[in-house]
């Protein structure tokens, strides 16, 4: 796909997301709508003529795919929409997210076709990851893992054992996308010092650490993560800079739309806007 045919389809995935969350009555706006280019670059984009993310829709458990865990998993119904939009389930499941025996859980549940892991926590989803990738180079295979954390995640003690563990093993076929959303309030107070100190820990513990300064740009994106395809012999942090409520006006970088979803009025109100941009 075109960068252009990625914010396509990023508008898509962030109109599928909005519905299905509004439906539910539960959701995270703002963790959901930061990470939408993280995904459709991960899901929908391609390098040298291959796609990135190595996977087969028909064929969800074959062995030489690639793995994406999403350990931030309040942002899990942006997850489900792209899978949703892929075709790994029908699309009419996304209205049932949440509800009674509906297959779409609140959180990650490896019985949902295109989940690898099930997880009922954020600082769970690194540590399970580093045990996938291991296990892979192990039986000597060229699968890679893809790991998403939510910068809060990083406050948890798990986290920081994994990463020593992951060094350890020079687990080079570990990428951990890192989102770090602005809100108003972290852009008031330049909460910047503190997170170079905890980047400076990912290259203490031996990691190989890329900056993407804006992870809504597909360039930026692509560019971190060829790079981060030619590192040997150390997992790779890729820092992502992003925006909680990326796309929605009205929502952007407000601490108001954090563990919430929109109401009906707001819905309707952005609705035109997405349309237009598919």
């Amino acid at each position: 796909m075109t960068n252009e045919e990625l914010a396509r389809k990023a508008a898509q995935i962030r109109l599928d997301t909005l519905v299905s969350t509004h439906k539910a009555g539960v959701g995270n706006i703002g963790a959901c709508m930061s990470i939408i280019e993280i995904l459709t670059t991960l899901y929908y984009g391609e390098i040298y003529g291959k796609k990135l993310l190595n996977f087969d829709v028909k064929n969800p458990d074959a062995e030489n795919q690639d793995y994406f865990i999403l350990s931030k998993v309040d942002a899990i119904s942006s997850n489900y929409a792209v899978l949703a939009d892929l075709g790994y389930f029908d699309k009419s499941e996304l209205d049932f997210f949440t509800k009674d025996s509906a297959l779409l859980t609140e959180f990650p549940n490896k019985k949902i076709p295109g989940i690898s892991v099930s997880l009922s926590s954020g600082e769970q989803g690194l540590s399970v990851a580093l045990g996938l990738a291991l296990s892979l180079k192990n039986e000597r295979k060229n699968n890679k893992v893809y790991c998403l954390i939510d910068y809060a995640d990083l406050q948890k003690g798990d986290v920081y054992e994994a990463l020593h563990f992951a060094a350890n093993y020079k687990l080079d076929n570990l990428i951990v996308f890192i989102d770090y959303p602005k809100t108003e309030f972290e852009v008031s107070t330049e909460k910047l010092a503190k997170v170079d100190k905890i980047q400076d820990k990912f290259e203490a513990f031996s990691w190989k650490v890329f900056q993407v300064a804006d992870a809504h740009n597909y360039d930026q994106l692509f560019e971190a993560i060829v790079k981060a395809h030619t590192i040997v012999r150390k997992p790779i942090c890729l820092w992502c800079h992003t925006v909680a409520g990326k796309g929605i006006d009205f929502a952007e970088m407000k601490r108001g739309y954090i563990n919430t979803v929109l109401s009906e009025c707001e819905l309707t109100h952005i609705l035109p806007k997405f349309k237009q941009l598919i």
